[in-house]
């Protein structure tokens, strides 16, 4: 039987079920968008909230090679909402993507486990994002975000309030690092809007620099970095 990946519950320019809006309106929605000017895409791989593997890395490499055929690797980002078991094929399809220029920002899970059991978070070239509460804390508990060396930088992901399918004014509140990892994305598209086009690389770098250090409680071996835009830069 193939693995199943589950939506966590929610993705961007990649992966999607009929609840898109929420993570599309934290990358991009004109009233709650990280990044307002940014266009989404979406890639469906997902029944409900799960999907096998093969499907899902299909559909990732589809997005992928779409993006560098269309020669936007400088200004498109992949996000991903989703995790499933540690999985060697998914190493390889994010290093695949890498290779080629494109950058995945990737949720760290909700299981308050290690991040390095879980794929895509634990892809070394992805940024992976954890979830940070107003408090500080890593977010605890039974859905905690993951932790570890995986876990590159932090952001808001516990009360996350963004548009909400259904109608065009419909909102919602909703926890978890998908929530979070798609402040990442779209702080990666506000900094190459402000900045030009940036190669994965570089916009990867810029991020992890921007980054507020030494703020994050009970890290537990992540990166204490908390997603920064730089005032401006």
């Amino acid at each position: 039987m193939a693995r199943e990946y589950s939506l966590q519950p929610r993705s961007l320019e990649f992966l999607t079920d009929a609840k898109i809006s929420h993570v599309a309106g934290i990358t991009s929605g004109m009233t709650y968008g990280v990044s307002k000017k940014a266009t989404v895409v979406a890639v469906k791989v997902f029944e409900g909230n799960r999907g096998s593997s093969s499907t899902v890395i299909n559909g990732f490499t589809w997005a992928a090679n779409d993006i560098v055929a269309k020669n936007r690797t400088n200004t498109a980002v992949i996000n991903m909402s989703l995790g499933g078991s540690a999985s060697a094929t998914w190493d390889a399809a994010v290093t695949a993507a890498w290779d080629q220029g494109v950058l995945a920002v990737v949720a760290a899970g909700n299981e308050n486990r290690d991040a390095n059991l879980v794929s895509p978070a634990r892809s070394p070239e992805a940024i992976t994002v954890g979830n940070l509460q107003r408090d500080d804390f890593r977010r605890q508990g039974a859905t905690g975000s993951n932790y570890g060396p995986a876990v590159d930088i932090f952001a808001a992901g516990t009360g996350i309030i963004s548009s909400y399918f259904g109608s065009d004014t419909n909102t919602a509140t909703l926890t978890g690092t998908s929530m979070a990892s798609p402040h990442v994305a779209g702080l990666v598209s506000y900094l190459r809007g402000l900045q030009g086009g940036m190669s994965a690389a570089d916009v990867k770098a810029k991020v992890l620099a921007l980054a507020t250090p030494g703020r994050v409680q009970d890290p537990k071996g992540s990166a204490n970095l908390v997603a920064f835009n730089g005032n401006g830069e």
